[in-house]
């Protein structure tokens, strides 16, 4: 589907680019493989944790290693307003997709509501193998609209999408709902004790996925489906992952 030829928004850059890594930070092969592979195995991983833990420079850190392109946006706290939010899901999306821009923009110009304006505009990426990160959700706390904008992106995605989400807040079953089943990844940290400029990441950091090894992320069960494998529900908790490479 090709967008419309539409003027770009003005928006702020700086909100749509992967951050920056610290310099100095300590090696962390194990944990950028395991982000990896979550990737690789989930549509949808949720990544919840302190202020402090490090969530974000560790994604962007792993996110380098992707087999994919890697569109980002930094939520802050005027994304509350859902329309100012698709615009820029939009043109986050645009920097590695550029044929959704105008898509949602145009809809909402057209009366479309804002959560299936969100909707058509990750359906239009269908087929393309991109890693969405929407980081410091949080700071959409108390917009119930914002929330159903960021609902219709997780429900709607493609299958060939993948989306990672960050938050200082647990993201609860109205925006994850169960029925994601092995599409979905919990990923949790906790801030270490005496923060450390070089350590990216916490001590202690635990993941929570639906299945041990899943071969692709659409070979989740229905909804309806509530049998589990022995190796279906699990959780692992890595320490000191920062301790060597």
């Amino acid at each position: 589907m090709s967008a419309p030829s539409v003027e770009r928004p003005r928006v702020i850059r700086r909100k749509i680019i992967v951050p920056d890594t610290p310099v100095g930070a300590a090696p962390r092969e194990r944990l950028d493989g395991l982000l990896c592979q979550l990737v690789d195995a989930h549509r949808v991983v949720a990544v919840t944790a302190t202020a402090g833990a490090g969530k974000s420079v560790a994604v962007a850190h792993a996110s380098r290693r992707f087999n994919r392109p890697v569109a980002w946006l930094s939520v802050d706290a005027t994304d509350a307003a859902p329309g100012r939010l698709v615009t820029y899901l939009e043109e986050a999306l645009a920097q590695q997709l550029p044929s959704v821009r105008g898509i949602a923009t145009g809809a909402l110009a057209a009366g479309v509501p804002h959560a299936e304006a969100a909707g058509l505009l990750v359906d239009a990426a269908a087929d393309a193998e991109v890693v969405f990160v929407l980081d410091d959700l949080e700071r959409l706390h108390g917009s119930l609209p914002a929330w159903e904008v960021i609902g219709s992106v997780v429900r709607y995605g493609p299958p060939s999408m993948r989306l990672i989400l960050i938050s200082r807040r647990a993201l609860g079953a109205s925006m994850l709902s169960p029925a994601l089943g092995a599409e979905l990844a919990r990923v949790g940290a906790s801030a270490p004790e005496r923060p450390n400029p070089c350590r990216a990441m916490p001590a202690s950091f635990t993941v929570n996925a639906r299945s041990a090894s899943p071969t692709r992320a659409s070979s989740a069960p229905s909804a309806g489906d509530n049998t589990e494998a022995p190796s279906t529900r699990r959780l692992i908790r890595m320490s000191r992952m920062l301790g060597g490479p």
